[in-house]
């Protein structure tokens, strides 16, 4: 087991509640194969204020948000936001509004890193990398959107489609 845990977000209206964040429990599963602690929170736009608390008392590697255009963009902006106001913690945004627009959601300054296209691979590759001590190289990690030193947005190649996604498991603890 590695030394802190994985905070994956999906915010959504009231009514999706019941709605479980599949590709964060596709992803969450794929990182606890690889040893890491993930921690789940999947919550009403309504609760982002105590989400926040939470999450920065877990104080966990990194942040990892699950954007769709739309309203959850927004949201998802107040949350990050509001996240870097009160602490120094990184975020990372998935999903399909970082796919469609990677440099447009790289150039806030409240988001540090994206993922775009299909995120299993790239997931453990970047936590991997992110979690070595010294310096750190992402120029290699396919489907992953990082800042330079200057802070120019650097947007790696997406990771080759898969056509078999049998392999995929949920882990629903």
């Amino acid at each position: 087991m590695h030394s802190k845990p994985i905070a994956l977000v999906n915010i959504c209206n009231p009514e999706d509640i019941t709605v479980p964040p599949l590709s964060l429990l596709y992803l969450g599963h794929e990182l606890k194969k690889e040893g890491y602690e993930v921690k789940i929170f999947h919550f009403k736009n309504t609760e982002i204020d105590l989400n926040i608390k939470k999450i920065i008392k877990l104080n966990p590697l990194y942040i990892g948000v699950s954007v769709f255009t739309g309203n959850k963009t927004k949201d998802s902006a107040i949350f990050s936001k509001k996240i870097k106001s009160l602490s120094d913690l990184t975020i990372v945004w998935g999903g399909i509004h970082p796919t469609l627009l990677p440099n447009q959601t790289l150039n806030e300054d409240y988001i540090d890193f994206i993922m775009h296209g299909e995120g299993e691979l790239t997931i453990k590759e970047f936590t991997k990398e992110f979690n070595k001590s010294g310096k750190k190289t992402f120029s290699k990690i396919l489907g992953l959107g990082y800042k330079d030193e200057k802070g120019k947005a650097i947007i790696n190649p997406q990771s080759q489609r898969r056509e078999n996604l049998t392999h995929l498991k949920i882990d629903w603890k």
